[in-house]
């Protein structure tokens, strides 16, 4: 069973306001438990919008590269090999 961290906590971990994590909870983005009053987030639901993230950022990255790849074909001025 996933260990349940405090709003605060993750937070920190993510490295986000209160309002932002707020705003991931209303969104779905993150599953989240009401223990009593207070509210609780599986520590795994962090790790996995972390992990989320850093593939979309390199996804990002490999197609920008693509796209600048292409474009630089394009324009004539890409030959594969370096002169």
């Amino acid at each position: 069973m996933s260990e349940l961290i405090t709003i605060n906590q993750a937070c920190r971990e993510l490295k986000v306001s209160r309002g932002t994590l707020a705003k991931l909870r209303r969104e779905g983005r993150i599953p989240f438990v009401r223990v009593g009053r207070g509210v609780r987030i599986p520590s795994v639901a962090i790790e996995s919008l972390i992990a989320e993230a850093i593939a979309a950022a390199e996804n990002a990255e490999r197609d920008a590269m693509e796209d600048a790849t292409a474009q630089a074909r394009e324009d004539s001025r890409y030959t594969g090999t370096l002169e």
